[in-house]
């Protein structure tokens, strides 16, 4: 199944990973020295949607701090200064983005250009100024445009593939707090205290609503059953492990360890491929949480309503695996999708191609470090080396 431009521009990381592609096209067209149009406008939009606030501008500047030809940053830095006049209007972005000369994105290209996608997926907060651009219906043009262009191109030919039996990778942060690579303990007694908590919680949240009337407060914004269970990704053709690249909400971890997982023989795996799928698990085995995920889901999608995830602990007893394809993350994540009766459910929390691991598995190879080191090459942009 091909996902069409459509599909990819009808979730808000598939318009993202649109606009981002566009931004790198101006960047590889133009010189250092040349005004950078799209850029600055869409730094411009990020300041008016939150003024002064560094976090709206991570997907133009996010790696600033990483050592890279000093044109580029001297480019970027003049981009800055340019967006300090107003924002421009839906129509002037439109027409902006609509002169951007496209590139076929070559499989390296399209893998940083969705790394960037993942790293600004935050579902605690209200969209950037860049998401609420791209859902503007005047860019939807120049944003087909843009969606021909890269699935056009060979690297985005496996988006909707199945988990890649033969090769999974499990991977744990070590700067931001190491967690082990495969549970301690029983898949089951995890799945079992996970749900016992859920109660507890959504009690908690309701009570601090009614004694806080008018007010919000953080809770939790994924749809995952936590953080225990171990989670997989294919590795990237001759590089490291995709996961590596895709982390939603990234802070840009490194080092990172990885280990290659035994899939258990006929392991049943659930294959979410678009919002049909996960509608229907939701349907099938709903949990509510609508105490704990209303503030953070209700101001990203502007949805009001009771909200639901799926009982993972009753998943398990059907299902071994649940993976998410990267064509189901692009056109579905972040999105409020109605399961009817006033229900909606969002995908948050689940990078692309991931798959969560409700079952025992455990390692396959030994533990191998990866390192993130600037390249010479490719506009000086960041690769992941091996370490051990």
């Amino acid at each position: 199944m091909t996902m069409t431009p459509e599909e990819l521009l009808a979730g808000p990381r598939g318009r993202r990973l649109c606009l981002e592609w566009a931004r790198r096209c101006e960047e590889l067209s133009r010189g250092v020295e040349d005004e950078h149009p799209l850029i600055t406008a869409l730094v411009a939009t990020d300041r008016a949607a939150d003024p002064g606030t560094a976090a709206m501008l991570v997907a133009v500047e996010r790696r600033w701090w990483l050592p890279g030809p000093l044109a580029r940053v001297q480019a970027r830095r003049a981009a800055h200064r340019a967006a300090d006049t107003c924002p421009p209007s839906s129509t002037e972005l439109a027409e902006v983005l609509e002169r951007v000369s496209l590139q076929e994105p070559d499989s390296v290209q399209t893998l940083r250009a969705l790394a960037d996608t993942t790293a600004c997926a935050r579902y605690w907060q209200p969209p950037d100024g860049q998401d609420l651009s791209a859902a503007l219906p005047e860019l939807r043009g120049p944003l087909l445009r843009v969606a021909e262009t890269i699935l056009s191109s060979p690297a985005a030919a496996w988006w909707d593939s199945g988990t890649d039996r033969d090769a999974q990778w499990a991977q744990t942060f070590v700067e931001i707090g190491e967690r082990p690579l495969f549970p301690e303990r029983d898949v089951r007694e995890v799945l079992d205290e996970w749900r016992a908590g859920v109660e507890p919680s959504e009690q908690w949240f309701r009570t601090w609503y009614d004694e806080h009337p008018g007010e919000d407060i953080g809770g939790s914004w994924w749809s995952i059953a936590g953080f225990e269970l171990t989670s997989t990704t294919r590795a990237v053709p001759g590089g490291p492990p995709f996961g590596l690249w895709c982390v939603e909400d990234s802070m840009d971890p490194d080092p990172v360890l990885t280990q290659p997982v035994a899939i258990p023989a006929g392991a049943r795996v659930l294959e979410i491929h678009g919002e049909a799928d996960w509608v229907d698990l939701c349907r099938s085995h709903p949990l509510d949480v609508t105490w704990s995920r209303r503030c953070c889901w209700s101001q990203f999608t502007d949805w009001v309503g009771h909200w639901v995830i799926p009982d993972w602990r009753a998943v398990g007893l059907e299902w071994d695996a649940v993976h998410l394809t990267v064509s189901a993350w692009l056109s579905s994540a972040g999105r409020a999708l109605d399961l009817g009766e006033d229900r909606a459910s969002v995908i948050a929390g689940w990078d692309p191609d991931r798959t969560f691991w409700l079952c025992d598995v455990g390692p396959e190879d030994e533990v191998v470090e990866w390192r993130r080191e600037q390249s010479g090459h490719s506009g000086g942009a960041e690769a992941w080396h091996r370490a051990t």
